[in-house]
């Protein structure tokens, strides 16, 4: 298998699947595995983002013109935490926005390129995509530097099994005109880390 298959976000979350194991062991060694089944699992859904988010502002699958796939690894490649994060933040925003206040920013102006007049505000399954996708980066961060946190097995096993779900919400809805705005955004704020 090719680092690239292994990195494959069906790969990831089998791969954390094998980390969480059966049953709670309750030994060092399962602990360390938990961590990492928690942050293969956030990584899977980063991972499916981020190539969406690159075929997004490439075109790529949609026009007849071929991206070579270094230029999409590169795209995947410059796209931080941070604005994936951001352009969550910014859907739920968007999603309480009311209609008098929509155009406050070139972020929520990106969300109304990809819709028609008058412009709709996010899907629920978006949003819910959204907030479930921070809470991953979150609970990663937390599994990852914070040397005294405990990640239960339950936690863990939850973890990996909403990862499974995102993927599966980005399957079935990601060429929705919701998730392709949200790819936008995604976009936009690495482009705006860039520049920082």
């Amino acid at each position: 298998m090719s680092v690239v298959d292994q990195l494959a976000p069906d790969a990831l979350i089998s791969h954390a699947w094998r980390l969480v194991g059966d049953e709670p062991l309750g030994t060092a060694a399962h602990a360390l595995d938990l961590r990492r089944a928690v942050s293969s699992a956030y990584y899977a859904v980063f991972h499916e983002v981020c190539h969406r988010t690159a075929g997004q502002v490439t075109g790529r699958g949609r026009y007849t013109v071929t991206i070579p796939d270094v230029v999409v690894a590169h795209l995947v490649r410059a796209i931080p935490h941070r604005a994936v994060a951001t352009a969550c933040r910014q859907v739920e925003a968007l999603r309480k926005t009311r209609p008098d206040n929509r155009w406050t920013n070139e972020r929520v102006a990106a969300w109304h390129l990809v819709h028609v007049d008058p412009p709709n505000p996010p899907s629920v399954h978006l949003c819910a995509f959204a907030i479930a996708l921070v809470k991953s980066l979150d609970f990663r961060q937390l599994a990852d530097y914070d040397r005294l946190a405990v990640i239960e097995y339950d936690d863990a096993a939850n973890a990996v099994d909403a990862a499974e779900r995102a993927l599966v919400t980005l399957r079935e809805d990601g060429d929705t005109p919701a998730f392709q705005g949200f790819f936008t955004l995604v976009a936009m704020a690495a482009r705006g880390s860039m520049r920082a």
